[in-house]
């Protein structure tokens, strides 16, 4: 039972980028993942790419990659700078060191990315430090902050794992009200709304 569930103590959150300018960048912290059963701490660790990969989105512009505008990515580098412009003129605005970590493309010219992230900061990335590797970010419940992933699409069945807020997951597939995520090997469903990353068409077609 989730009530009964033992709580280890948790793990303080790093950065997900940090300033550009910054002598000394922030280290990532690891948000925790726990696993109802064993009662064991996991932390979401780099898996095989979703099969929602490429996958196109209807009533999107194609951007001049050919690709639908907007779309979902993941940042395929340990470290992505973000820049205030589409060129390497521009100044850099954020360093990103988290890799798989889910953006927005909202604008694309020639080679450069502009994305947004969960936190709304925007700019411009270079087009080979993203990946079509789709992720998301458990977003948690404002009472608890984290989500609880069961094996079936309903609250009634079995409770797989907890994940915290900002834990990254492996978008699998979605159905309008739930989508299926994988974290540290373990697959389950979470509620839409518990999540950040996602199109409102995904999984509607």
């Amino acid at each position: 039972m989730i009530d009964t569930l033992q709580r280890i103590s948790r793990t303080v959150f790093g950065a997900n980028r940090s300033p550009a300018g910054q002598s000394k960048k922030l280290s990532t912290g690891k948000p925790i993942v726990m696993a109802l059963l064993c009662g064991l701490v996991l932390t979401a660790a780099d898996t095989p790419a979703s099969p929602l990969e490429g996958k196109d989105v209807p009533d999107a512009k194609a951007g001049t990659s050919g690709l639908p505008v907007p779309r979902y990515v993941s940042l395929g580098a340990q470290e992505v700078n973000m820049r205030t412009g589409p060129g390497t003129r521009y100044p850099v605005k954020w360093i990103y060191n988290r890799k798989t970590y889910p953006v927005k493309v909202e604008a694309e010219f020639d080679i450069w990315r502009k994305i947004r992230d969960r936190d709304g900061e925007h700019g411009w990335v270079h087009g080979s430090l993203l990946s079509g590797r789709r992720t998301v970010i458990i977003a948690g419940d404002p009472a608890l902050h984290m989500q609880t992933l069961y094996d079936k699409p309903h609250p009634a069945s079995q409770a797989v794992l907890r994940a915290e807020d900002g834990v990254i997951a492996d978008l699998l597939e979605c159905q309008p009200d739930w989508c299926r995520v994988r974290i540290d090997g373990k697959k389950g469903w979470v509620i839409r709304d518990g999540l950040w990353g996602l199109l409102d068409t995904d999984g509607t077609s």
